[in-house]
């Protein structure tokens, strides 16, 4: 259970991410980053578990570094919804704010490492949340701008442009950049968007 200042998210939240999850994320680029390997079919399982209650979603009135985010236990195999949970900020309720679907995408990358019981560096578990974020953007042909000025996403523009075109030659060489604003971010929170710490985990 989260922190008590949250409170669950209502069913019309919790069909939205569903709804992101499944039927919007059909015709992302499967990609590899280490041990995780993000799939359509990954996060619809992300989706499901969303909807079936095994994980799950709590808003949080605070923005800052604990939000958003998703918490999970890869030693709870049974995903009873108990220790797996997404926490996502009140703005949520404007269930078309796009930006707020990629960050959906992003703690979905996270999630399914532990449905799977992926064992992945911190690193490398968010350079695929994040790419995953800006391949989700590019797919659904919402605005990158909004990763001008946020290193993160700017260096995971590359990459996910290297998988979208299946370039692994450019999306190997985009990784090692992109590992380094991720270590940066981590060590010195830099914002990700509208305020929200860079590292969502």
């Amino acid at each position: 259970m989260p922190e008590s200042t949250v409170a669950p998210a209502s069913d019309v939240i919790k069909h939205w991410m569903t709804k992101v999850l499944i039927e919007q994320c059909t015709s992302l680029h499967s990609f590899r980053i280490a041990s995780s390997h993000v799939t359509a079919r990954g996060l619809k399982k992300v989706g499901e578990a969303i909807r079936d209650g095994q994980i799950q979603v709590y808003l949080s009135p605070h923005s800052g570094c604990s939000c958003p985010r998703y918490i999970g236990d890869n030693n709870n195999p049974a995903l009873n919804g108990l220790s797996n949970f997404f926490v996502l900020p009140d703005r949520a309720k404007k269930a078309d704010y796009q930006e707020l679907k990629c960050v959906v995408v992003h703690e979905a990358v996270h999630a399914l490492n532990d449905i799977e019981g992926i064992t992945i560096s911190t690193i490398d578990d968010e350079a695929a949340a994040y790419i995953a974020e800006v391949v989700f953007a590019l797919t659904n042909n919402l605005p990158t701008h909004w990763t001008t000025g946020k290193p993160i996403l700017e260096a995971a523009l590359p990459a996910a442009q290297a998988i979208r075109a299946g370039n692994n030659h450019a999306l190997h060489k985009a990784m090692p950049e992109l590992r380094r604003a991720v270590r940066h971010g981590y060590a010195k929170k830099t914002t990700h968007y509208d305020g929200v710490p860079g590292i969502a985990k």
